[in-house]
């Protein structure tokens, strides 16, 4: 089937709703919906600026496993994410005792 949205229209789709059930939709959400870029506007878009890499209630709480994608945290960085300087580093986070 021929894409009919030019990729720039999905992305934003995709960013915007805010739902990432929306890549089953078709091959177009799918593709780009595992693309970093995408990735990191969504969740840009999601946690803002300042929350996005909350150990609380940004990135690290809420997908752990994604976190640790190097390319995706550097283009956070990269799109305006702020890192606190209080907050505790990975290793301290992830040898903590609950």
């Amino acid at each position: 089937m021929e894409q009919i949205l030019p990729s720039e229209v999905i992305e934003r789709i995709f960013v915007f709703s805010q739902n990432p059930e929306l890549r089953f939709i078709s091959r177009s959400f799918h593709k780009i919906s595992k693309t970093t870029k995408v990735r990191s506007e969504f969740f840009l878009f999601r946690f803002g600026p300042k929350n996005c890499f909350d150990f609380k209630k940004g990135l690290p709480a809420k997908f752990p496993k994604l976190f640790v994608n190097e390319n995706l945290s550097l283009s956070l960085v990269n799109l305006g994410a702020s890192i606190d300087p209080n907050q505790p580093k990975w290793g301290d986070f992830s040898t903590r005792n609950p």
